[in-house]
């Protein structure tokens, strides 16, 4: 993948003999921390990634889909300048894409696609400037973030939902109380 094309790099023969051929033309990945090869329900590999014009698209090795045309008007709202700084991983269902909106100068918005029915989920406030997949010693697989302020976090910690203020479970009402003095 370069930023405006799509390559197939094929090894011929020998131990270093190998063909270039362009498969696909004018469009190509913008960060390459943010191209991920994901796999399908139907055994099938593809790789997602997104192009210079803040579409997200889907290459399935012979051609594109877009993926994210539902989502367009959001992803209309990136900041151009950061696109090469997004980053995304796949977790076995979701393809999660951390961006730069608009008015900001750090990724601060995540885009989830979850591959099995194709729909979007966003997210704020996930500053996230690197995203991995890390198997810890248990052998379980998480889903680790880190921002610019130098700190990572496990994204999908499931002590942490819902929590406000120190209070954790299930938040069903939210009330303001106004005092005059």
């Amino acid at each position: 993948f370069l930023t405006r094309s799509i390559w197939k790099v094929t090894l011929v023969g020998g131990d270093e003999v190998f063909v270039f051929r362009k498969v696909i033309d004018n469009i190509g990945a913008i960060s390459t921390n943010a191209l991920q090869t994901i796999n399908l329900s139907d055994n099938r590999s593809a790789t997602i990634f997104t192009d210079e014009q803040k579409r997200v698209l889907m290459f399935n090795g012979a051609t594109v889909t877009d993926i994210g045309n539902i989502i367009q008007p959001s992803l209309d709202g990136l900041n151009e300048a950061r696109l090469q700084f997004s980053v995304a991983t796949f977790d076995r269902k979701n393809y999660i894409l951390c961006a730069t909106t608009s008015s900001a100068s750090v990724n601060d918005i995540c885009y989830a696609f979850q591959t099995e029915i194709g729909e979007w989920t966003k997210w704020s406030q996930i500053d996230a400037n690197a995203i991995a997949q890390i198997k810890e010693t248990d052998k379980k697989i998480k889903t680790y973030f880190g921002n610019h302020k130098s700190f990572v976090y496990w994204m999908d910690d499931p002590d942490q939902k819902n929590d406000v203020e120190g209070q954790t479970g299930v938040i069903d009402s939210v009330g303001v109380t106004n005092t005059t003095t």
